[in-house]
């Protein structure tokens, strides 16, 4: 959760607290600002693959201060997506500094990026389903990884997916917040 200057919790946080039992927590790296727009677009749009390697080092460190889970887990891009870009952006930050699981597979439809606010925040239906059996994350504590964190919708959609097959716990780091 994102905590205020005050202490007390962001709007989205707010919104999301009856919620709250998909997601513990998220940890960014950075608050997203237009230079990080910036490098992110030239990682996932222009494919600078390299660029992945200058976040290795700092998710990392925030990784073995934050989170000491059984399972890392990348957010999926759609099949076409991936057909497109040529790569995973989020396996691409993991990549050389950690072993993840790639246990969720997202399911044919609109990109979130291409989704309103509102509707990010409405949508109830998860674009994600579990790859294989459940066997891979029941009773496991999981650490879900991003590049962004915008409303918070597809980290809690990819919770959701992760806690009805059984996983003990689910929290999520970025990149940017």
């Amino acid at each position: 959760m994102k905590k205020t200057a005050e202490g007390d919790h962001c709007l989205d946080c707010k919104r999301w607290l009856p919620e709250m039992q998909t997601i513990e927590k998220n940890r960014a790296l950075f608050e997203y600002n237009p230079f990080l727009k910036n490098v992110l677009t030239q990682l996932k749009f222009r494919g600078d693959v390299k660029l992945a390697e200058a976040f290795h080092p700092l998710l990392k460190k925030l990784y073995q201060k934050e989170f000491k889970f059984d399972v890392i887990v990348p957010i999926p891009l759609s099949k076409d997506r991936l057909i497109e870009r040529g790569f995973n952006q989020v396996e691409a930050l993991l990549a050389k500094w950690c072993t993840y699981e790639d246990v969720l597979a997202r399911k044919p439809g609109r990109k979130q990026s291409k989704k309103s606010r509102i509707e990010r925040i409405q949508q109830r239906t998860t674009p994600f389903m579990l790859k294989g059996e459940a066997e891979a994350v029941e009773g496991r504590s999981i650490v879900l990884v991003d590049d962004v964190y915008t409303t918070g919708a597809t980290i809690r959609q990819a919770a959701t997916v992760l806690q009805a097959h059984g996983a003990a716990r689910v929290r999520s780091m970025t990149i940017a917040r």
